[in-house]
């Protein structure tokens, strides 16, 4: 084993440029204030810090200069040995022109993994310095008081119309709230992008790019203040990162308590929504799971670049090592980076394919085929990930020393684990659908591509409201008897906006007896038909609506 990785080593410093130079799109960036810390940028997207012995070979690695040459010039206290690890440490670090092309440094569109895709806009720096003078009045103390008042405010205010605001965002909303509070997001998502890069300015850095991206394919916007790395002080990089969430919050704060101040209307509900969809997101915002402001924050206050990869490269060996019996490699030595990694992991799993899946699934689902198959491969999208994340895990062991016996024992195991589990473990089945009351009657209408066959009379139905955030169960009914099994229903009935679209979706219909009556004319049903294996549950629940089986 040594003498592989001996044979890698040597294998990978041959790769090296007899004339190293830096990449043509690093940058060398001295210390600011007193620090002895350098950065070394690679175009805007990553940050490495580095100490002066290092800097100083990177300064001089600019192609015109051998090994020899390199010596000669940082002197008696480097050597042979220190002078290859330290070009092998930056080549490893992809900073060193290995002669490749290099990407155009102001491209408009980039790519940043996992899943966002951004769209440049503007250059803020050209905008930005005119509005510091503003940031430096609110960083004052009469000012910071005020803006506390407006979030605690906006706060008070959201609970004074409890009833409001519950029923606003558990209801299928109307066309102006809508219209207006997506107006409202939108004014405030730009006020939290251009907030982090105001802030990024007063303290002296430049804000290198804004515009539009799509961020785990939800559109948004953003601002680019990765300069905030050049910071030297940790608690100014923390108030960059958090600069955007403080703003929501003001501006939540103000539109909840113009909102509950305003008579009854249009105008009060957008408010009322506009702020309690703010405050919500400016929560989400701090969770330091994925790559938003909260993992920010937690970054720049433990002044770890790349944390949150480095904690998952730390969890995946972690479950390589416990797994497989693979050496144990850390690349960072904090006890909380294991759990914080494997909870990096997780989340993106956890948020998207479950409680945004579970929230959407049965309004899709209730649209028909074209719904059925976009759940279904968001689904396979989500297994394909979590097989992905597998097969890294078992490329790491097999790197790391894991001999093939325990490899495939374990393996193995895991996946008869996984079969006996699909097989055996049972889970209630629910056939999700709509129900409507006209005239004091109650009616159920399943997708005809649903499995309805355990739909008989006295089954079971939870009926929940049918709101953009919210669901909450609303009543209870059974199915009954007689009537007709086929219909159509305005596409308008499954979405939670209450607006026609004009088009009609074919449906089966069911009688409702009810056993406790909706307060809401509308909304979401789930048919309780019994229990089979969790296998049968997925297929009958998202592979049949596709085929046509039941």
């Amino acid at each position: 084993m040594a003498g592989n990785r001996h044979r890698e080593r040597d294998a990978f410093v041959d790769t090296i440029p007899a004339r190293p130079k830096l990449a043509a799109d690093v940058s060398l960036h001295a210390p600011r204030d007193n620090s002895t810390t350098w950065v070394l940028e690679r175009d805007g997207r990553q940050y490495f810090r580095i100490g002066p012995d290092l800097a100083r070979l990177a300064g001089l690695l600019t192609g015109d200069y051998d090994d020899d040459e390199l010596l000669r010039l940082l002197g008696n206290r480097w050597t042979k040995e220190g002078l290859t690890a330290g070009i092998s440490k930056l080549h490893q670090m992809q900073l060193i022109d290995d002669g490749r092309e290099q990407e155009f440094s102001a491209r408009r569109i980039q790519i940043v993994p996992p899943m966002s895709v951004q769209f440049s806009i503007l250059d803020p720096s050209r905008v930005l310095p005119r509005v510091t003078p503003v940031i430096r009045l609110l960083s004052r103390r009469p000012a910071m008081i005020v803006c506390a008042a407006l979030v605690v405010g906006g706060l008070l205010a959201l609970a004074l119309a409890g009833d409001d605001v519950t029923r606003l965002i558990s209801t299928p909303v109307p066309p102006g709230v809508l219209f207006l509070a997506v107006a409202g997001g939108f004014v405030g998502t730009v006020l939290h992008e251009f907030a982090h890069g105001a802030t990024l300015t007063h303290y002296g850095a430049r804000p290198r790019r804004m515009g539009v991206m799509l961020f785990y394919l939800v559109p948004a916007f953003f601002c680019d203040v990765s300069d905030g790395w050049l910071l030297p002080n940790p608690r100014q990089r923390v108030r960059v990162a958090l600069a955007g969430i403080y703003a929501q919050l003001v501006y939540a704060g103000t539109a909840g308590i113009i909102g509950v101040l305003l008579p009854a209307g249009v105008p009060r509900d957008a408010l009322l929504v506009l702020a309690a969809v703010t405050y919500l997101a400016a929560l989400v915002n701090l969770l330091p799971f994925i790559k938003l402001d909260g993992y920010l924050a937690l970054m720049a206050f433990h002044d770890i670049p790349n944390l949150r990869t480095s904690a998952m490269t730390d969890a995946r060996n972690f479950l390589a090592q416990a797994l497989y019996g693979a050496r144990r490699n850390r690349i960072l030595t904090q006890r909380w980076i294991v759990p914080y990694g494997l909870a990096c992991m997780a989340f993106p799993l956890i948020v998207i394919g479950g409680v945004a899946f579970a929230l959407w699934t049965q309004i899709a689902q209730g649209a028909g085929i074209v719904g059925a198959l976009m759940v279904l491969t968001f689904l396979c999208g989500l297994v394909l990930a979590v097989g992905m994340g597998a097969v890294r895990i078992q490329r790491i062991a097999r790197a790391d020393g894991a001999r093939w016996p325990r490899l495939i024992v374990v393996n193995l195991a895991l996946a008869g684990a996984l079969i006996v589990g699909l097989a055996l473990i049972q889970v209630p089945e629910r056939v999700p659908g709509h129900y409507r009351l006209d005239d004091g009657k109650a009616q159920l209408f399943i997708a005809t591509t649903a499995a309805t066959q355990g739909i008989t009379v006295g089954a079971p139905v939870e009926l929940r409201s049918q709101g953009v955030v919210l669901q909450p169960v609303v009543g209870t009914a059974v199915v009954g008897g007689g009537g007709s099994p086929d219909g159509t229903l305005p596409l308008a009935d499954v979405l939670p906006f209450s607006f026609d679209t004009g088009l009609d979706l074919d449906v089966l219909t069911y009688p409702l007896d009810l056993r406790q009556t909706p307060d809401y004319p509308r909304g979401t049903a789930t048919v309780t038909v019994g229990d089979q294996s969790v296998w049968g549950w997925l297929y009958s629940r998202y592979v049949a609506p596709v085929t046509g089986s039941s």
